[in-house]
């Protein structure tokens, strides 16, 4: 805009209607006021624009309304000069861009344009401002839940898309997300305590980088309402299931080094009872490797740790922590098998959880495996004898079960030796479910989403439950990995979490240490129903 004048254009024509008297030598009696002028221009400007949303494709935007403004145009640009750039023009004060570059960054313009008529002859542009796109689409397929685990908590979940994703997850009594709180996990799930019991709750997340920068823009919100469990005298139970690889074989590593790591992982997770495979009674100095196992976890405090002993079981065993669960009493079948194959069995207990005096029935067992490559793009209906076998070898554990748990709620753990994209089918699991029994993932047959999952929380579901000893896990980038080993339960067993037990570097995408086996441990935490 022009500097103003110091001398203003009136006082100029009252001068020049004066000058002719002046030169007269004579003033008249009275002077005629000067002709009426327009009133100076205005100038109107506007705040800056503000990011109201992102996602990897568009940048959404407001700002305050411009009084007097009929319209506003939205330059922009991926140059700070603002050259080649785009412009959209919209009657509100606010403007979706679309069809933009995911993770760029674009420099920002805001124009308003006067309204036909107005006393306003210009409107200044809004400041420059930069805004980015976003690495992800929001987060999708979030739930919310009322916890079974206390009346203050709710969980949350919603789909795993990308390995190495963190996430933020705000929660807040209105809608609008005042005064919200905010918890942190790396994995697409958690349980959110503390709140008050009745009171309505808004959910929402976002991702992050391994290093904290937002990847993502906000999901839509989900609401949820803590509430008093309808069993609230069940108290949490950890069972799991852990290939512990047999000490002869020590491709992997020693029992001298790796056995403290199994250890540490039991104790870490603070199991009751755990359904081993490969855990071999055979005496090196003396001891058993599961009871030397058991010594381990007493050097750790771990819990007063003990062995169901039912007779010569191979590796399959079952141990447990006296202090909080009591065994009743036990059994085990041997199963069918092919020759030069191990002998296999299926061994169960029924315990009394010491903390409630709820009893169940627990299960383990370790199927044939197969010895060939399973192809995963193309399947063949051909049902090998290893297959077969494992088809036996499920409904012998079934009828076991069957012949023992007298109506008991029923936990079956194991490595099946058989996943969902087992050819032709992953027959174990078929006959399981067909049972009764229930995956707590949902995680059946070629399934890229989860079938009528149960847990109300799921831990690094996406990562197999075999390692082979690889530094790099195998990336899927579905839900549930490619699992042979497992925790099934009965439908009046609540599952609170179910974990695939891994470290993983969520930068590098890497295991961080050295494996305990070649298998992970798989663990859940459940709530026995009263009888």
């Amino acid at each position: 805009m022009r500097a103003k004048s110091s001398i203003s254009v009136r006082s100029v024509l009252v001068a020049l209607l004066i000058a002719p008297a002046l030169a007269l030598g004579a003033l008249p009696a009275t002077v005629a006021a000067a002709p009426a002028l327009p009133a100076e221009a205005t100038v109107t400007t506007m705040a800056a624009p503000r990011l109201a949303a992102a996602t990897r494709t568009t940048l959404t935007l407001d700002w305050p309304d411009v009084a007097q403004a009929a319209s506003y145009r939205v330059r922009y640009s991926r140059y700070s000069s603002l050259k080649s750039s785009r412009t959209v023009t919209v009657t509100a004060s606010r403007a979706v861009l679309t069809g933009l570059k995911a993770v760029t960054r674009y420099y920002v313009v805001v124009q308003p344009v006067p309204a036909a008529g107005s006393a306003v002859s210009s409107m200044a542009a809004s400041a420059r401002m930069t805004f980015k796109t976003m690495a992800y689409a929001a987060p999708s397929g979030l739930r919310a839940q009322a916890s079974a685990r206390s009346a203050d908590s709710v969980a949350v979940n919603w789909l795993f898309t990308t390995p190495g994703r963190h996430y933020q997850v705000q929660y807040a009594t209105t809608s609008d997300f005042a005064a919200a709180g905010m918890v942190t996990t790396s994995v697409a799930s958690t349980s959110i305590s503390g709140l008050s019991t009745g009171q309505l709750y808004y959910f929402r997340v976002r991702s992050l980088s391994a290093k904290g920068s937002v990847t993502s823009g906000w999901s839509g919100a989900v609401a949820a309402i803590p509430q008093v469990p309808a069993d609230p005298g069940a108290v949490p139970l950890g069972v799991g299931s852990f290939n512990i690889r047999n000490w002869n074989r020590t491709s992997g590593g020693k029992w001298s080094d790796r056995g403290p790591l199994i250890a540490a992982e039991i104790d870490s997770r603070n199991l009751d009872v755990v359904g081993l495979q490969e855990a071999d009674f055979h005496l090196h100095g003396g001891v058993t490797q599961y009871g030397s196992l058991i010594n381990l976890l007493g050097a750790r405090g771990a819990g007063a740790f003990a062995a169901v002993e039912v007779g010569t079981t191979a590796g399959t065993r079952i141990i447990y922590n006296t202090n909080t669960v009591t065994v009743v009493r036990g059994g085990m079948r041997q199963l069918s098998t092919i020759g030069g194959d191990v002998k296999r069995y299926v061994v169960w207990a029924e315990f009394v959880q010491n903390a409630t005096g709820r009893h169940f029935f627990f299960a383990t067992t370790h199927l044939v495996p197969e010895t060939h490559p399973v192809a995963t793009k193309k399947c063949s209906s051909k049902q090998s004898k290893r297959y077969k076998m494992r088809k036996t070898q499920a409904g012998q554990v079934i009828a076991e079960i069957q012949a023992n748990a007298g109506g008991l709620p029923v936990v079956l753990t194991g490595d099946m030796n058989s996943h969902k994209v087992q050819c032709p089918t992953n027959a174990p699991y078929r006959a399981y479910v067909a049972s009764g029994l229930v995956d707590p993932l949902g995680n059946p047959d070629r399934s890229k989403l989860p079938k009528n999952p149960t847990t109300e929380v799921r831990i690094h579901s996406e990562w197999d439950t075999s390692n082979h000893y690889s530094r790099k896990p195998i990336r899927h980038n579905i839900v549930n990995g490619h699992h042979v080993d497992y925790v099934f339960v009965s439908p009046t067993i609540k599952t609170l979490t179910y974990e695939v037990v891994v470290k993983i570097n969520d930068a590098t995408l890497k295991y961080v240490g050295r494996h305990p086996s070649d298998h992970n441990l798989v663990r859940a935490e459940i709530l026995i129903p009263a009888s």
